[in-house]
């Protein structure tokens, strides 16, 4: 994308994660910190759904505090 239309402000307009397969909580911080730091990133949007797997944000209290904790700690004063 930074290719085809370089200085465009990206929105990546879904993305999500499992409990299955890896550690969602460490994965769901390092995708914030990881965004925080593209300076071109406006946002994301997160399928927050139980469909094939629990997609949601707070599919465990794990998960749900390291993203809420991720999300603090870029919040600018």
């Amino acid at each position: 994308m930074r290719a085809l239309a370089p200085g465009v402000p990206i929105l990546i307009s879904e993305t999500a994660s499992s409990e299955a397969g890896g550690n969602k909580a460490a994965w769901n911080a390092g995708l914030v910190s990881y965004l925080a730091d593209q300076p071109d990133m406006v946002g994301f949007v997160w399928f927050h759904l139980q469909k094939e797997t629990d997609w949601r944000i707070n599919s465990s209290a794990t998960s749900a505090s390291a993203f809420k904790s991720a999300l603090e700690a870029r919040r600018t004063p």
